[in-house]
């Protein structure tokens, strides 16, 4: 009976997971803060729940996970809100730029996300979002002083900082980041625009590149999540590296893929969206080696409580965080439950890896479903050809990345400028389609959706996974984003 089974040491740490996000939340509505000399009689604790595994290990596990969440969240908000006393106050600071600038709007106005924030010599947590007056290019990684007016923040964001005056400037010494920039401008030398900026998108998440334009555009037709640097394009890398290596090498194959990994991430920047593809693919990827699987839902709760208790904003208020594991819900819970119930109808069983537009159509549509809530509370507005924009454009996408790399390195070498020439036909196709499709007048609807009706449809949602669950739960046992 279950009040004498013994629970797997995973599925105790899974709902430990849950009660740290559980925590994380709590204090978002109920502002405390516990001393940090709590946490060693919890850690004993939820050590000792290890020994026993019975059901009221699970209890214990996640109440120890509430405590794990209150008492970093707390620590996390109070320091915050040093930050935040300082709004209307007129700063001297000194930050790192930690994502690409852009200056859609003025050539001499760069909006910035500035982290390692220090005033007055006094290090601060948090992030500030800043637009910096400069005729200097600015770029990701630089260190800089700017002197301006604090404001409140919004979002993730602390405070906001408008139109700063740059009183200093060092640029970053990171040898990734002047591979980074060498390599955009050799793309750029040999492809015209905007297929550069989209292929430099495609391969290496630069936005800031992307006219102001054309990213409506791709707001507009729901393309946003292949541009900038994503779960997407990393398991493409890495679905790449491990079906050419794997017959040959099964260690080789999963070396260079976290080979892969750790320098698309370098170049791309620690954005909460690649912080999540980056260890899912990690943990995936370590699993196949050895021959297992992550169960998904455990996976998720994994890296979600990780990346929440790193930086517990991302659970409060940052929007791409809560849209990146949605999307993540829906391609590795809710793709492989349907696709065993269509396959199931089957007098001969399909393996799934054998219907790539299947497996395409409802991977995309999965997660547009977990997603479509959200976006509608957040932007009041939802993509009517999101879906048809997915379909036609995510197949190329592999040779979209792959060729842009082949131009890169043609416009670094100086010679064989032809051999960029598949590269810019195959991103003009991809310009074409989004510009055709946000042309439409129809592309996108309004559809503002009350916070608590969005809490109804995840509610509705979840009892249809669970009502397929019941009957397909072997479905989730061999769900993987690397294969």
């Amino acid at each position: 009976m279950w009040r004498y089974a013994r629970f797997h040491s995973s599925v105790i740490l899974a709902w430990l997971a849950l009660g740290i996000l559980v925590g994380i939340l709590l204090v978002l509505w109920w502002p405390v803060r516990l001393p940090m000399v709590w946490l060693l009689p919890v850690l004993v604790v939820a050590i000792a729940i290890f020994r026993s595994r019975r059901w009221y290990a699970v209890v214990l596990a996640i109440v120890c996970g509430v405590m794990i969440g209150i008492i970093r969240s707390g620590d996390f908000a109070a320091d915050v809100h040093q930050l935040s006393v300082l709004v209307n106050s007129r700063q001297t600071i000194v930050a790192t730029i930690s994502q690409d600038p852009t200056n859609d709007d003025l050539p001499s106005v760069w909006k910035t996300q500035l982290g390692r924030v220090e005033i007055g010599g006094r290090r601060y947590t948090g992030e500030i979002y800043a637009t910096i007056l400069s005729e200097d290019a600015l770029q990701r990684g630089d260190k800089v002083q700017i002197s301006g007016t604090l404001r409140e923040g919004f979002g993730s964001f602390a405070l906001t900082l408008r139109l700063a005056t740059l009183d200093n400037r060092w640029p970053s010494q990171d040898v990734f980041f002047f591979f980074f920039y060498s390599f955009a401008a050799s793309v750029k030398r040999v492809v015209p625009e905007p297929e550069a900026a989209l292929g430099l998108g495609f391969l290496v998440g630069q936005k800031s590149a992307l006219d102001q334009d054309f990213e409506d555009q791709l707001r507009l037709v729901g393309l946003t999540h292949i541009v900038v640097a994503s779960g997407y394009n990393l398991t493409v890398l890495v679905r790449f590296a491990r079906r050419l290596l794997a017959k040959r090498s099964r260690y080789l194959a999963m070396s260079s893929s976290l080979g892969m990994v750790a320098l698309f991430v370098a170049i791309s920047g620690m954005s909460p969206s690649m912080n999540r593809a980056a260890v899912v693919t990690f943990l995936s990827l370590v699993a196949w080696y050895y021959g297992r699987t992550f169960h998904p839902v455990k996976l998720i709760l994994f890296v979600a409580a990780g990346s929440a208790l790193s930086y517990p904003t991302y659970l409060w208020s940052d929007l791409g965080w809560m849209l990146s594991f949605a999307a993540f819900f829906g391609v590795l819970v809710v793709s492989p439950l349907v696709m065993d119930t269509i396959n199931s109808r089957k007098k001969k069983p399909v393996d799934p890896g054998e219907q790539p537009a299947l497996r395409l159509l409802v991977e995309t549509t999965s997660a547009q479903l977990m997603t479509l809530p959200l976006i509608a509370v957040a932007f009041g507005t939802v993509s009517v050809v999101s879906l048809l924009a997915n379909l036609l454009v995510a197949p190329v996408v592999p040779f979209a990345m792959a060729l842009t790399a082949l131009a890169g390195v043609v416009g670094g070498l100086g010679v064989l400028s032809w051999l960029a020439v598949p590269a810019s036909v195959v991103l003009a196709y991809v310009v074409s389609i989004v510009q055709g499709l946000a042309s439409l007048p129809w592309a996108s609807v309004q559809a503002q959706l009350p916070f608590a009706v969005a809490v109804a449809c995840y509610i509705a949602i979840c009892v249809w996974i669970g009502t397929l669950w019941a009957k397909r739960r072997r479905a989730l046992e061999s769900a993987s984003i690397v294969i």
